[in-house]
């Protein structure tokens, strides 16, 4: 597991230059470090330790029959996954994809949370990471998107892409629902522009279906 240093705001010239370009979002769009309960049907001791939410973001901005938010979730992962949790992994869930269905504007995941148990060589990592997530989540309480964006930048900096196409770092995943048609892609983010650790989330959709899956890369 790689760590940054706190960063009071983002580096740019860190990582992967994306493309800001995507449907103008407004802060009433978004909401950024929300609460666990309010992003996942049900929480356990599973999900404190492994999910933590970024941001959240208006689908109806993409389509105004969409009156619902998609949710952001920094994933924390064991390095090397231990091969006693595939038995939980799912078409959806896997090292780095994560399914959810939707239910009164909650996530659920597709497998069981028992998939990103967390052994007892990694606890303490996953302290640290509990830690400077809500190093970060506090900063933002106190100061607002000024600890976010840099100067004169729009929302589309830290969600990138949103209602466009994604710009892949690594291989095209784009995920595909039981019928075989392509999910909508809804944006994504680099997760150093909020808590400076190495991820790149993408977000898709099942309109039909009314899942979400994300898909994680790293450069």
């Amino acid at each position: 597991m790689k760590w940054f240093k706190k960063k009071k705001k983002p580096n740019e010239q860190v990582g992967f230059f994306f493309d800001h370009d995507g449907l103008p979002l407004t802060e009433e769009d978004c909401i950024f470090f929300p609460e666990r309960t309010a992003v996942f049907k049900d929480v356990t001791t599973i999900h404190e330790q492994a999910f933590f939410p970024l941001c959240s973001v208006n689908m109806k901005v993409i389509n105004p029959e969409w009156d619902f938010f998609g949710h952001f979730i920094y994933v924390f992962r064991e390095q090397k996954e231990a091969i006693q949790y595939k038995k939980f992994y799912t078409p959806y869930c896997g090292d780095y994809s994560l399914g959810f269905d939707y239910k009164d504007g909650q996530y659920i995941l597709h497998a069981r949370p028992e998939m990103l148990a967390i052994a007892p060589y990694y606890e303490k990592y996953q302290q640290k990471a509990a830690e400077k997530y809500h190093r970060f989540a506090e900063t933002y309480q106190e100061k607002g998107l000024e600890s976010l964006l840099p100067y004169k930048a729009t929302l589309n900096f830290l969600i990138k892409r949103f209602g466009k196409t994604p710009m892949w770092i690594e291989e095209d995943v784009v995920p595909k629902d039981m019928d075989g048609n392509p999910l909508v892609f809804v944006g994504q983010i680099r997760v150093l522009d909020f808590i400076g650790e190495g991820q790149y989330l993408y977000l898709f959709y099942s309109p039909k279906y009314h899942f979400f899956v994300q898909r994680e890369q790293y450069r």
